[in-house]
């Protein structure tokens, strides 16, 4: 078959069967590629000056050519693009037009970096898109560049092994069916959606099902670590996730500030997470891999009216495939986007007893935990009529239990019998706890 350079400036142009062409280059034709035709241009597509086409067919644009935008779609200012056909697309996708997805399939399928864009800021709303290829790396990507995208109301995005790199922009998936996103799932292939800040993959839900946002980054170390969000009812809402692939407090969510019963956070990577439509409360899972994050028990939300890491609770463990699952269930979005994995500092233990008898067991009120979980802490004792016998301050007196009461007053032993305490936790919460102790054995 020869190879034909196609440059159309008017009329209706028919396709019926079969067109391998160099370029096609329309100026404001009519064209219809009709069902069962295929068209295949190595040097690119250009549809210019208010071209119209329907493809109803196969056209293929690949770049076995050394013209320039070889493989490039491009669809010029007042062009159309409808039909119900499919465009295999093997390098850059350029709408400065109107593409109708109607019930087309557009396939990204080249092994070089590809990129989705506009020069007039056009959002291509696809109906399906489909990602394939065998480049690794960088050229693994698909690549929004300085535009939003879209999946339909009807259609699919098929990611396979593939990641679609936003950057800081958006990509919408405005089908509310559950599976309206897949993606290959075999460990260590897994494709998925990377956003820099401020970009975003949304979802539009509609059931009270589980919806996946299978996010990753390749900036840094390679991580696939998706979410699943399941709305309380199947309202219509929207929810939106991205992997921050770095420290927390590169973007000023700081560690350090922290609820005083978080021991640790994860240092490696966070989630934003937002419920950008919609008042759907709904079940949070967060991914993560114990062999190569570590072991963790908790999440934790950001609380910009705080400043500072908030535990959630009711944390349950769960599974998605290779991945372990940490998951909060009728979340209600209250709190600031970011998410983290955290380990919860145990909880304090107060005795209600101890036998100050210098045997060298329970000589002292030791309260486990304390110093750890609350280093601001203030411990009183106080007898029964009220009266002082015991303060400590750890802000100035050091850990309370390198100090711990020893039931004695002025440094006489009390007697046996119950005494009154008050602990001050001076945490963000303004936790106090009080009860009584009793002293048991006198000395």
């Amino acid at each position: 078959m020869k190879n034909l350079q196609y440059l159309l400036s008017g009329g209706l142009v028919l396709f019926s069967s079969s067109l391998f062409a160099q370029i096609v280059y329309s100026d404001g034709a009519l064209l219809s590629f009709k069902a069962g035709s295929i068209v295949h241009c190595n040097g690119g597509a250009h549809l210019n000056n208010s071209t119209l086409l329907t493809n109803d067919g196969d056209f293929t644009i690949s770049k076995n050519s050394s013209l320039t935008l070889a493989g490039t779609l491009f669809l010029g200012p007042n062009s159309i693009s409808s039909g119900n056909g499919d465009y295999r697309v093997e390098q850059d996708w350029i709408n400065d037009g109107q593409f109708n997805g109607d019930n087309s399939r557009v396939h990204l399928y080249g092994n070089t970096e590809q990129f989705i864009t506009s020069n007039t800021s056009v959002i291509t709303v696809f109906n399906d898109l489909i990602l394939t290829g065998i480049g690794t790396g960088v050229n693994r990507r698909k690549t929004l560049d300085n535009v939003h995208s879209a999946v339909g109301n009807n259609g699919k995005f098929t990611i396979n092994d593939r990641e679609l790199y936003t950057q800081g922009n958006n990509v919408y998936v405005y089908n509310t069916s559950l599976n309206a996103i897949t993606n290959s799932t075999a460990f260590g292939q897994e494709g998925f959606v990377s956003s820099d800040v401020p970009g975003y993959l949304y979802r539009n839900t509609a059931a009270n099902g589980s919806y996946l946002f299978p996010v990753g980054s390749s900036n840094g170390t390679l991580r696939y670590r998706p979410v699943e969000i399941t709305p309380g009812t199947a309202n219509p809402g929207e929810n939106g996730c991205r992997l921050n692939n770095y420290l927390a407090d590169v973007d000023g969510y700081n560690l350090a500030q922290k609820e005083s019963t978080i021991d640790l956070a994860n240092t490696n990577f966070y989630h934003s997470i937002v419920r950008s439509a919609g008042n759907n409360n709904a079940d949070i899972a967060i991914s993560y891999l114990p062999s190569a994050d570590g072991n963790w028990d908790g999440i934790a939300n950001w609380n910009n009216s705080g400043s500072q890491w908030s535990a959630l609770s009711i944390i349950s463990i769960g599974a998605l495939g290779s991945y372990s699952q940490l998951q909060r269930s009728a979340w209600d979005f209250s709190l600031d986007q970011p998410y983290i994995l955290t380990t919860p500092l145990e909880e304090i233990t107060i005795p209600t007893a101890f036998t100050p008898n210098s045997d060298g067991v329970h000589d002292t009120w030791e309260i486990f935990n304390l110093d750890e979980a609350y280093p601001k802490n203030i411990v009183r004792i106080y007898n029964r009529w009220g009266g002082l016998l015991y303060e400590h301050d750890s802000s100035v007196d050091g850990p309370y239990n390198l100090n711990a009461w020893k039931g004695d007053y002025n440094g006489e032993q009390m007697p046996v019998a119950s005494y009154y305490f008050i602990i001050e936790m001076n945490d963000p919460n303004e936790r106090v706890e009080s009860g009584t102790i009793s002293i048991l054995l006198e000395k």
